[in-house]
C-alpha cells in the first residue's frame, strides 16, 4: 500500500503500545529449567532470562523485524500481520546455560533481506543465515489457519518430525504446508538443499598482506546438480570474543564488520561459493577476516558502516571518534579477477575527542548519511555531522547536538533513529522498574515526548524505517510496538465520538436521487462535491517508490520476502 493512502494527519511520534509480539516458550527449542542443589535435594528452577529479547532489527523495507533471544533463538516476525515468518534456533539445543548460555545480542539484515547476521557478546562464533534457503528456518513458522482441528495439529506434528534423506523427500519448512511442489517460487533445483550449518575455518589478514583466491567464482559452478550442496548458514570462530558492534555491509550481502573484545575493528568477507559444496569439500575459500584497527592505539568499543558502506565510523573506550575509508578494501574481494590481491593500508581519516573522554558503547549512522549518533557512558547521546567530521575534523570541537535527561541523568540502554533521521529515540530503565522512551527532534533538540512502558527491563529499541513505529525489546519476552493513536477529528473537524450507538434519523429529501441516479445536492448544503472529485479513481494497486529508499538502484523483485501459506482454508458452499 502506498504511504500516501495512510493517515496524513497522524502524529509523527508514537504515543501508545499499538501491538505486542511474542515467541511461545516451546519455540525456543531448549530446556529453560536449571537444576540446583538445595537441602540435599535436586530441584529444577525456571530460568526466566532465556526468554528475554536482547536485540531487535528491522529489515531495510520494514516488512520484517528480527529478534535475538536469551535462549539463542532468532525469530523473524511479519510486521504487517504480526505472525512468525521464520525461526532460527540455537545451534546447540541441548547445551547447558554454563556452556552455551549466551543470548543473541546482535542481529543485522542485509540490504535485500537475503542474509541475516547474528552473534553474542562474549562468544567466539558468529553466524550468517541465508534467508532464501528453503530449509533454513526451523518449524513453527508463518501459518495462517482458518480452522483448528485435532487432525490438522497431528498432521503438522508429523510434518515437523519428517527428515528426508534425498532431495525428492526433503520438505521445505518455512511453513507447515510447504513441500517440494509448493516451496519457494525462486527455488533452484540444481542444488541439494541441506539443513546442517557449515562451520568454516577463518583466514586472518592485515593491511599490506597478499591474498590469493582458492576457488572459482560462482559463475563457474559445475553442471553436476547431484553432488552440489547448498548450506542454509555459515558459522566461523573469531580469534577473540565479540566485544561490540556486529553489522552486515550495506551493499555486499556476505560481508560485514565486527568489534572484538580486545578493541580490534575487523571486516569479514564470505565468498558466495562458500555456501555451496561440490567435489572436494576442502577446496573452498574460507571466510576472510581483515583487521582495520588492532586495538593497540585505540580500544574500539562500537562501530557502524555509512549508508553506502564506503566509510566506517567508530568510537573508542577512551572517548575518541574515528572515521575510516574502506571503499577500496572490499573491491579486492568482490572483483572477478582471480589474481593475487594486496590488501590496502587503512588509517583513520579523522580522530576527534569526545568531551569528558567518555566511553561509548553504541553508534548508529543515519540512513541519509548526514550524521551519526553515539551513546556514551555519561547518559548523553551525541550527534555529529558527517560532512564536518570528514571535511573539517580540526574544526569539530563539540557535537552538533546532545540529548539527555538533565534531571535524572539516566543512562540509555539503547537508541535508534527514524527512517528520515528527523527523530531520535532513547530507551532507558527508570528507577521505578519501568522502562522509558525519550523522543527528540534531531534538528532542534526539542524533547517531543516521554513514553512510560510497563514494569520490565528494556534491552533494545528499533524505529521502523518508513513508519512511525518503535519496537522495544523487554525482559519478559514481549516486543512492544509503539504506534500513533488514530484520530478521526483530523479528517472531519465536526466529528464527535458517541459513547454508544445511536439510531440515525434521515431527514426528508436528504438522500434523494434524480432521474440520472445521482444524489440531489440541496442549495444550503455546504458539503458539495464536484463531479471531478466524485469520478476520480484512486489507485491502490500500484506500488510507488518510497523516498526513504530512493538510493536503491535494484528492482523491487530483488527484495526477498518469506512466503505465507494458508492451511485448512474454508471452502465456500
Amino acid at each position: 500500500m502506498n504511504l500516501e493512502l495512510l493517515d496524513p494527519f497522524a502524529r509523527q511520534v508514537p504515543d501508545r503500545v499499538h501491538a505486542t509480539l511474542d515467541l511461545p516458550g516451546p519455540m525456543h527449542f531448549r530446556n529453560h529449567h536449571e537444576a540446583k542443589e538445595e537441602k540435599n535435594a535436586k530441584i529444577f528452577v525456571e530460568n526466566t532470562e532465556w526468554k528475554s529479547v536482547y536485540h531487535l532489527a528491522f529489515n531495510r523495507r520494514g516488512t520484517y523485524i528480527a529478534a535475538g533471544y536469551g535462549s539463542g533463538a532468532v525469530a523473524v516476525f511479519n510486521v504487517l500481520n504480526r505472525t512468525i515468518s521464520a525461526l532460527y534456533p540455537n545451534q546447540s539445543l541441548d547445551a547447558s546455560p554454563e556452556s552455551h548460555g549466551l543470548g543473541i545480542s546482535s542481529v543485522s539484515w542485509s540490504k535485500r533481506s537475503r542474509t541475516l547476521l547474528t552473534g553474542s557478546l562474549g562468544d567466539f562464533v558468529i553466524r550468517m543465515f541465508d534467508t532464501t534457503h528453503p530449509l533454513g528456518p526451523e518449524e513453527g513458522c508463518t501459518v495462517l489457519q482458518s480452522e483448528d482441528t485435532k487432525e490438522s495439529d497431528e498432521e503438522a506434528h508429523q510434518h515437523l518430525l519428517k527428515e528426508g534423506n534425498t532431495k525428492d523427500e526433503r520438505v521445505c519448512t518455512h511453513s507447515f504446508d510447504q513441500t517440494k511442489s509448493t516451496g519457494f517460487r525462486d527455488i533452484d533445483r540444481r542444488f541439494d538443499f541441506v539443513k546442517e550449518d557449515r562451520q568454516m575455518a577463518l583466514r586472518v589478514f592485515n593491511p599490506g598482506d597478499e591474498i590469493q583466491p582458492k576457488c572459482l567464482p560462482p559463475e563457474f559452478f559445475p553442471s553436476d546438480a547431484v553432488s552440489m550442496k547448498r548450506f542454509p548458514s555459515i558459522s566461523f570462530s573469531l580469534p577473540h570474543k565479540v566485544g561490540g558492534s556486529l553489522q552486515v555491509h550495506p551493499r555486499v550481502t556476505t560481508a560485514g564488520l565486527v568489534v572484538l573484545e580486545n578493541g580490534s575493528l575487523c571486516i569479514f568477507y564470505i565468498h558466495p561459493s562458500t555456501w555451496l559444496q561440490w567435489g572436494d569439500p576442502y577446496k573452498v575459500q574460507e571466510p576472510v577476516l581483515i583487521s582495520i584497527a588492532n586495538g593497540d592505539k585505540h580500544h574500539i568499543t562500537c562501530a557502524a558502516f555509512g549508508p553506502h558502506g564506503d566509510r566506517i565510523y567508530a568510537a573508542t573506550k577512551n572517548g575518541r571518534v574515528l572515521g575510516f575509508d574502506v571503499s577500496k578494501l572490499l573491491d579486492r574481494f568482490t572483483s572477478k579477477n582471480t589474481d593475487a590481491k594486496v590488501i590496502p593500508m587503512i588509517s583513520a581519516h579523522f580522530d576527534i575527542a569526545i568531551s569528558g573522554a567518555q566511553t561509548s558503547w553504541h553508534l548508529i549512522a543515519s540512513r541519509n548519511g548526514k550524521f551519526f549518533v553515539i551513546n556514551s557512558a555519561d547518559g548523553v547521546l551525541r550527534l555529529f555531522s558527517t560532512d564536518e567530521c570528514w571535511d573539517r575534523p580540526e574544526a569539530v570541537i563539540k557535537p552538533m547536538r546532545t540529548f539527555q535527561d538533565v534531571v535524572s541523568k539516566v543512562k540509555f540502554a539503547s537508541f535508534d533513529l527514524s527512517g528520515d533521521g528527523e527523530f531520535i529515540v532513547g530507551g532507558a530503565n527508570g528507577a521505578d522498574h519501568k522502562y522509558q522512551l525519550y523522543v527528540w527532534n534531531s534538528s532542534t533538540g526539542v524533547l517531543m515526548d516521554k513514553l512510560i512502558g510497563p514494569s520490565v527491563q528494556l534491552y533494545s529499541v528499533a524505529w521502523h524505517p518508513a513508519r512511525s513505529f518503535i519496537a522495544a525489546a523487554t525482559s519478559d519476552g514481549l516486543i512492544d510496538i509503539w504506534g500513533q493513536r488514530f484520530d478521526f477529528t483530523n479528517f472531519a473537524p465536526d466529528f464527535q465520538s458517541l459513547p454508544r450507538n445511536v439510531e440515525y434519523i434521515e431527514e426528508e429529501g436528504e438522500l434523494d436521487k434524480d432521474e440520472k441516479d445521482k444524489y440531489i445536492v440541496m442549495q444550503g448544503d455546504q458539503l458539495y462535491v464536484s463531479e471531478n472529485a466524485k469520478d476520480k479513481c484512486i489507485d491502490i494497486i500500484s506500488i510507488e517508490a518510497v523516498p526513504v529508499f530512493a538510493s536503491d538502484s535494484e528492482n523491487e523483485e530483488e527484495v526477498f520476502a518469506f512466503e505465507t501459506k494458508i492451511k485448512n482454508s474454508m471452502q465456500s458452499e
